[in-house]
């Protein structure tokens, strides 16, 4: 894990209630965890990622990505690895 932010109450951790977040940016209302002080490391280009939210049944709670010409570019998650409690 190289970076780790946390909601400073329930609501703002809601789905609902969920920021737009760009990574090493910490929103308004949240905790970075990890690391516990600085930036996160840059994002290596080819590097395949992957990005999670609330622990919450459903597909869109992770996805994968990688950094190529310098631009996100999403990668497939079959159904297993998005609900890995099914």
């Amino acid at each position: 894990m190289i970076w780790q932010i946390w909601p400073d109450s329930y609501e703002k951790g809601n789905v609902e209630n969920m920021p737009i977040v760009t990574y090493g940016k910490v929103p308004a209302g949240w905790t970075q965890k990890i690391p516990s002080q600085g930036e996160p490391p840059v994002l290596i280009e080819g590097v395949i990622y992957q990005a999670g939210g609330p622990a919450i049944d459903s597909h869109l709670a992770y996805m994968r990505f990688t950094i190529r010409d310098g631009k996100l570019e999403t990668l497939p998650l079959d159904d297993d690895e998005a609900n890995p409690e099914h």
